[in-house]
């Protein structure tokens, strides 16, 4: 969470998720499931469609959340190719995620 406070967006977030939390590596979707399961449960007032995992690897974190049935942004800082389009948002700074996150 600290490093999310360094760039002004930790007031966004109450919790993050580590695959060590769960013992499932990404882009496992029992990993994702788990952390919607708990988020949800944590928000219930809010749907699947509310959620948007944050990831800088395309092939665990933008995948695993697609096949999870939930948004992802890519923090693409080596300027992939998002060749498959499965990114909902495809971020090169936190300054634009920052600006998806205030939407």
């Amino acid at each position: 969470m600290e490093i999310l406070n360094r760039f002004g967006i930790g007031k966004h977030f109450s919790k993050l998720w580590s695959s060590a939390d769960f013992g499932r590596i990404k882009p496992c979707r029992e990993f994702f499931e788990q952390a919607i399961k708990t988020a949800l449960v944590e928000n219930p007032s809010n749907t699947r469609g509310d959620i948007i995992f944050i990831g800088d690897m395309y092939d665990s974190d933008v995948i695993g959340a697609h096949n999870a049935g939930i948004k992802a942004a890519w923090l693409n800082k080596k300027d992939g190719s998002d060749t498959d389009g499965l990114a909902s948002f495809n971020c090169t700074s936190a300054e634009q995620l920052f600006n998806i996150l205030a939407d």
